[in-house]
């Protein structure tokens, strides 16, 4: 536990590049309520947030700059070469789609950069404001951080192999020719079983009755 802090009180103290002219400035203060050792840069994409540490970036986008003034979608010739630019340079990429409110047109404009990048495994999370944002943007770097993300990857793993034993143990029961409740009722006998046999304790058997 106590290894685990010290982790993460080093990943809130490393260093996070911003664009030396962010459109909303209040990520840069969030950031550094947060403790990061916030730096700027006028060499990076304009409006990107870098988690040098996690390898992860994020591109910061306003949805009323996609909006014209009558509320109609009106997506800017230079917002697509930032974006275009952003999926060349980086390799794990989020869009923060920025907007106070996500009424009909924000919507609009939201799904329109959704289906224009549909190939390119581009992430775009919705967040209200800079808090939103920079929140979202902390989770995604810790869980990219290493060795959580090795953690992550090995727990994912062996859930999808004990979910793959489990269905497959499903499915010849089925063919048994149990019925779904006792099924669930073998589920669970085993689940407790092995639990059991984690503290060391003897196993027991339910019988079933047909």
């Amino acid at each position: 536990m106590a290894e685990s802090l010290r982790k993460e009180d080093n990943l809130s103290k490393s260093p996070v590049i911003l664009h030396q002219n962010m459109t909303d400035p209040d990520y840069a203060k969030i950031l550094t309520t947060y403790s990061y050792s916030v730096r700027e840069s006028e060499s990076i994409i304009p409006d990107t947030v870098i988690f040098p540490l996690s390898r992860v970036a994020f591109l910061i986008v306003p949805l009323n700059s996609c909006l014209s003034g009558s509320g109609q979608l009106d997506i800017k010739e230079d917002l697509v070469q930032r974006i275009d630019k952003f999926i060349q340079v980086h390799r794990n990429r989020y869009i923060l789609c920025q907007a106070s409110t996500f009424a009909e047109q924000e919507c609009q404009a939201f799904s329109f950069i959704q289906q224009q990048y549909l190939k390119n495994r581009l992430q775009l999370l919705p967040c209200h404001n800079a808090e939103e944002g920079v929140k979202a943007m902390i989770t995604i770097a810790k869980l990219l951080c290493r060795p959580t993300c090795q953690e992550m990857n090995s727990r994912l793993q062996h859930l999808l192999a004990q979910q793959l034993k489990k269905d497959s143990a499903t499915e010849f029961l089925k063919q048994m020719g149990l019925s779904d409740h006792h099924i669930l009722y073998i589920d669970y006998d085993f689940f407790l079983s092995s639990h059991l046999d984690e503290h060391g304790k003897n196993n027991f058997y339910v019988d079933i009755c047909y």
